[in-house]
């Protein structure tokens, strides 16, 4: 009674199994740039599916191979059959660990992807910075009303101090291309 049981609730087990698989298949191949987000979403739900069903399996699992090592109470045919379930249950408790980790591998991809973002972002940032601070200085040193100022008496002033900022991140790009920084 016990194997006829477990014949058919191990079948069902197996087709979720098998979505699980499938699913985790799915992000793994999925290549484009769809939300980083999105398929963390996946895998927290593969991961949160995975560790019920292991939950409720390995038991499952124990039980049958408790019952399996009292053959004194049952036929030849019937230890058999429950001998196939266990290995079955045991099977699908394996295949829940390799998603577990599967699952764990991919959260770890996401992190790298988002931190190389983080980085990649943080990095033009920056560069951006380099560039602007010292032009704001600049500008904001020659943009105070205060007596004494070079050039404040002479019309071409300007010019002269924006060719200058001009000259200095044009300066500043080349040397960050000579680094090899850009």
């Amino acid at each position: 009674m016990v194997a006829m049981f477990c014949e058919p609730l191990a079948n069902r087990i197996a087709d979720v199994i098998d979505s699980i698989d499938a699913e985790l298949s799915e992000v793994e191949a999925d290549d484009s740039e769809s939300s980083i987000f999105d398929l963390q979403q996946k895998v927290s739900d593969v991961r949160r599916q995975t560790a019920t069903l292991r939950r409720f399996l390995a038991p499952q699992r124990d039980a049958l191979a408790e019952l399996y090592q009292s053959r004194g109470i049952l036929s030849d045919d019937e230890s058999h059959r429950l001998h196939i379930q266990r290995e079955r249950i045991t099977r699908f408790v394996e295949e829940l660990d390799l998603a577990r980790e599967r699952a764990l591998v991919l959260n770890e991809d996401f992190h790298y992807r988002v931190a190389e973002q983080q980085n990649t972002r943080m990095y033009l940032l920056s560069i951006v910075a380099v560039i602007f601070l010292p032009l704001s200085f600049l500008s904001g040193v020659f943009g105070m009303n205060v007596g004494g100022m070079p050039g404040l008496n002479n019309p071409e002033a300007f010019y002269y101090l924006s060719s200058a900022m001009i000259v200095l991140a044009l300066a500043m790009l080349v040397y960050m291309r000579l680094k090899k920084w850009l």
